[in-house]
């Protein structure tokens, strides 16, 4: 696949071919010392010939590989693939080859980068090869590749680095997090989610919810009048799941959830006070049934019941629990919506629990298993807490 008119084989093979030269003129320099004319003997002793790929391994631990920037240059390039490294030493390069091949480099690094499975093949193993746009996106985040970089080729990188962080780990690393929440400013103009339509990019449940930010909704607004209802469903699943989450944890600690005061107190107005469930189903109503949305409103659901006793959690049971339950999932039996919440809900070990889960969070004891309720009531009756008042446990 080319992203940029360069010829990639056609260059590959000339860049292989002033390699070979470098590494024979660096070598002429370094031969006559007695350490590498030794260097070359152990090689050969192998019964290995001694060709450019020995020699080069041999200078790259040798002062001159520092006194020549091109050397890492090509090797990455011809050897490794290691695409991400090519522009380490951008400025030296630029002095010693010229802005017109920086210009042909930069795209030599894109089309690398679009080719790293066949260095994966070869065994190698970096995070650059398993996520190459996502990479890219980062190079030009610090200011590399501003050469070759014009907004369609923005938009392939951009696009492509979503949907490899979408599924490169689950759940995301805060490293990894933190970079795509920074990077997501690119997503308004560059994020092309009708791409979900040739089949090829989504590969399953996009779990992204702890990264979804105003950008990504911009985005899939975009989209959103040319995709199908199955397609839009599909990514509209992280940004309902992230609304209902982030509810919870501005009610329970928004000081928390924002990176900084400012942060928080510039959005705690226009967020907090917002009733997350009207606004799903005013806003995306229309994908509520959806399968994709469906489960999406189950985890987000397990996540917070997970959360409902532990009394020194930053974010416990959000009072929007049991109003998702009712009114967003569709349960096909009342006793698969009580199967799920006695799942989910932790052991319930003694009366504080209990009473930290239907005093403090007021949670409706008909979600509640009879056979489980029982057992609850038993240990707040036999419990040094006070008894829970009646009302306190009817359901609102």
């Amino acid at each position: 696949m080319h992203l940029t008119d360069l010829n990639y084989e056609k260059t590959i093979s000339r860049y292989k071919s002033e390699f070979a030269a470098l590494v024979d003129n660096i070598w002429e320099e370094l031969e006559t010392d007695p350490f590498y004319a030794d260097e070359k003997k152990r090689v050969l002793s192998w019964g290995k010939a001694f060709g450019t790929e020995e020699k080069a391994d041999i200078i790259s631990f040798s002062d001159k590989a520092i006194q020549h920037p091109e050397f890492a240059m090509y090797r990455d390039l011809v050897k490794t693939g290691s695409f991400w490294h090519v522009l380490d030493r951008e400025t030296e390069l630029e002095t010693l080859l010229g802005e017109e091949k920086m210009l042909e480099i930069e795209k030599l690094v894109i089309e690398t980068a679009s080719r790293s499975e066949q260095f994966i093949k070869l065994g190698y193993a970096a995070p650059g090869y398993k996520h190459p746009y996502f990479t890219l996106f980062h190079m030009y985040e610090e200011g590399k590749l501003e050469r070759a970089m014009d907004s369609q080729m923005l938009k392939k990188i951009t696009t492509n680095a979503f949907w490899e962080m979408a599924y490169y780990e689950q759940p995301l690393s805060q490293n990894y997090r933190t970079l795509l929440i920074s990077f997501s400013k690119y997503f308004d103009d560059y994020l092309d989610l009708t791409s979900i339509k040739d089949g090829s990019a989504y590969k399953g449940p996009l779990h992204i919810e702890d990264w979804v930010t105003q950008h990504y909704i911009n985005a899939f607004k975009r989209a959103e009048p040319v995709l199908s209802h199955e397609d839009a469903s599909k990514l509209v699943a992280p940004i309902i799941h992230h609304m209902l989450e982030k509810d919870a944890m501005c009610e329970a600690a928004p000081w928390l959830y924002y990176n900084t005061q400012d942060e928080y107190l510039d959005e705690y107005n226009s967020v907090v006070e917002v009733d997350s469930i009207e606004a799903v189903k005013r806003l995306y109503g229309a994908y509520r049934t959806s399968p994709h949305v469906q489960e999406a409103l189950k985890n987000v659901t397990a996540k917070l019941l997970k959360l409902s006793t532990d009394s020194d959690v930053e974010v416990p049971i959000s009072k929007n629990i049991p109003r998702i339950i009712r009114e967003l999932i569709d349960w096909r039996t009342r006793d698969e919506m009580l199967g799920f919440v006695s799942e989910n809900l932790p052991s319930i070990n003694n009366s504080s629990d209990a009473e930290l889960l239907f005093r403090a969070h007021k949670f409706p004891l008909s979600l509640i298993p009879k056979d489980k309720k029982d057992e609850i009531m038993g240990m707040l009756r036999n419990g040094k807490s006070k008894k829970i008042e009646k009302r306190s446990l009817r359901d609102s």
